[in-house]
């Protein structure tokens, strides 16, 4: 199979949701940049796709979103009205020198009771790495675990189902 670059948020997501992101994620006008490493994996084509098609998403671990939610409330504290451009405190400071974030996958329809997902152990130091040790995990996938990610989790919450739809 191959990999594919996938976008949380969507190249094609508009310029007027962009700038309603930056608004919120209390970032310097035009500067969010969508094809930002924080912004994309690498995925199989087929679960790119999937995932595309609003089959599948990741949900950050609660620690993460807990984090977020208690940053919005500091920021609205510090400017309930959100026009103090000195009192902006940038979504990313949230997350302070953390760089790999947990996520756990989300089944959003009944196709993806007909999937697995196939993992490989973890490779160990010194070992060779064994093609058949795969391990199945079925819907609901919570056997799966959480899943390390350098994408940052705001991208995530955002969800940006209707930015990764397909058009047409």
């Amino acid at each position: 199979m191959s990999r594919q670059f996938c976008h949380i948020v969507a190249r094609r997501t508009s310029v007027e949701v962009l700038t309603m992101l930056e608004w919120w994620w209390q970032l310097a006008y035009w500067t969010l940049y969508i094809d930002t490493r924080y912004n994309i994996l690498i995925l199989m084509a087929n679960w790119h796709l999937a995932m595309d098609g609003n089959e599948w998403t990741f949900v950050p671990h609660h620690e993460l979103i807990t984090g977020v939610y208690a940053w919005a409330r500091a920021v609205v504290e510090k400017d309930p009205t959100g026009y103090n451009k000195n009192a902006r405190i940038p979504i990313s400071e949230s997350y302070g020198t953390k760089t790999e974030f947990d996520y756990y996958v989300l089944p959003l329809n009944k196709d993806m009771e007909e999937v697995a997902i196939h993992r490989y152990p973890a490779p160990v130091d010194g070992v060779p790495f064994d093609r058949t040790a795969i391990t199945p995990h079925f819907h609901p996938f919570v056997t799966v675990g959480p899943l390390t990610s350098h994408v940052h989790p705001h991208f995530h919450l955002f969800g940006g189902t209707e930015t990764r739809r397909p058009s047409g």
